[in-house]
């Protein structure tokens, strides 16, 4: 998160250390409960603004042009009654977060130029299975969003919604003596590893001075309590969300396979995870500052119980790959890469059919047909099927061929016999030279059932 060359926290707290290509501050210094508390009491009636970007892998350009994705999530204390009773050293946050969950606001706007791009259909080649890795997946679910249905514009006009809805939160919920007064409200911008949200602020001249009087931006990768509580003062603050925001409960139950129930790499659902890590420090019990903080225990799991699973559905129907069965699992490797072909219509039921004469030549009149069958969906299921493609073998009718067989070495050497004679530096033949020799010995058995050439 941080250069070598600096550290934040042995920095004073209003000064920002110099980071790669990262300029937004960590929020301020908290080391104990009591830290906390007054890190509360000053942020008590602040906006919280989470916002992420995704961005496509396969294209070459700047980080805005690259934009796939802008995912908002909202908390204003005012827009809402607070919830009702207060935390204590016996109770627990969950409830109260959950109360506070439901009364924040979602955004997700998907950037029309990039639509067509999801975690099957991108093409990057380090997606691909390669000879000895299994390829990087695709990680951005842009038609994943579970708490928001997705709205679909162009770039200019989602940077344009995106700087119209910060600069709305500044004068949102103004009470009639702030009005007089002319007075903005306090707002602070959630990032997780601001890197790729600071490039692109700058890349789309988004500049947060310019949107009010007291709107900051803050990196919660780099804020202290992650920072100690998840080791990585040694790694330069790079903390994965995913182990923090796991480790203070805000991901929900996981089902069979571990998996949370907040789907993450969709900017959306990304940014609820931020906010309600952050606000799960608002509502902290002292007991669960020592266990999460000091020993090191993960809280217990909220409940997304409330959450619409229509919202998902719509939201999922709009991806291009909607009804359609996913072709592509990783680790499955050749037979995956065959089934994905047949089922894109390549191969018809995974018979593969072509009219060619045998590659020894001669006037062969043939029609060969080769059964290479997947074992998915598209292969024969019955026995009738299967004797159906055995009598079409059958019925194939050769005619007498030309082709005279060879009446032996002429002397000549040519220059692939000359290949074939060749060793690898191991002692064994090359992959060109077993190929060849491979070939050769299939077609020689293809003439010796000529009719004429046994």
């Amino acid at each position: 998160m941080y250069s070598s060359d600096s550290d934040f926290l042995d920095s004073d707290i209003d000064i920002v250390a110099p980071r790669n290509s990262k300029t937004t501050p960590a929020p301020p210094l908290v080391y104990s409960f009591d830290d906390l508390q007054s890190f509360k009491e000053s942020l008590k009636q602040a906006i919280f603004c989470a916002t992420d970007f995704e961005t496509v892998d396969n294209h070459i350009g700047t980080e805005l042009e690259k934009m796939s994705e802008i995912g908002l999530a909202i908390y204003d204390p005012r827009g809402h009654p607070s919830p009702s009773g207060t935390t204590t050293n016996t109770s627990t946050s969950n409830t109260i977060l959950e109360e506070l969950a439901k009364s924040t606001t979602a955004i997700h706007l998907l950037v029309e130029e990039w639509k067509h791009e999801t975690e099957t259909t991108c093409k990057a080649f380090w997606h691909r299975n390669r000879k000895t890795k299994a390829g990087t997946p695709h990680t951005a679910r842009p038609y994943h969003c579970q708490f928001t249905r997705s709205t679909i514009l162009g770039r200019e006009q989602s940077l344009k919604k995106l700087k119209a809805v910060l600069q709305s939160l500044t004068s949102q919920n103004l009470t009639a003596q702030e009005r007089a007064n002319g007075d903005q409200r306090q707002v602070r911008i959630l990032f997780w590893d601001s890197g790729l949200e600071d490039r692109i602020f700058r890349q789309a001249g988004i500049h947060l001075h310019g949107l009010g009087s007291d709107i900051q931006a803050w990196d919660l990768q780099a804020w202290s309590p992650f920072r100690i509580r998840l080791n990585n003062g040694k790694n330069n603050g790079k903390a994965k969300g995913e182990d923090a925001f796991a480790s203070l409960g805000v991901l929900g139950a996981t089902d069979y396979e571990g998996k949370p129930t907040t789907i993450l790499h969709n900017a959306t659902n990304d940014t609820v995870a931020q906010l309600l890590a952050f606000l799960r420090f608002k509502v902290l019990t002292s007991g669960e500052w020592v266990a999460w903080f000091d020993d090191r225990i993960n809280l217990a799991l909220i409940s997304f119980d409330w959450v619409d699973q229509g919202i998902y559905d719509y939201n999922f129907s709009l991806s291009p790959n909607a009804g359609r069965q996913k072709i592509w699992q990783w680790g499955k490797g050749r037979h995956a890469k065959h089934e994905k072909r047949c089922q894109q219509g390549n191969f018809h039921n995974a018979n593969h059919s072509n009219t060619r004469g045998p590659r020894g030549g001669g006037n062969c009149a043939v029609t060969t047909t080769s059964t290479s069958t997947c074992n998915h969906q598209n292969a024969p299921e019955t026995a009738n099927e299967v004797a159906s493609l055995s009598q079409t073998v059958n019925k194939m009718n050769f005619q007498p061929s030309t082709v005279q067989k060879s009446s032996g070495p002429t002397g000549i050497q040519t220059s692939a016999e000359k290949e074939d004679q060749k060793v690898t530096k191991h002692g064994g033949l090359s992959r060109k030279q077993r190929q060849r020799m491979n070939k050769a010995a299939k077609r020689e058995e293809g003439l010796r059932k000529i009719p004429g050439l046994a």
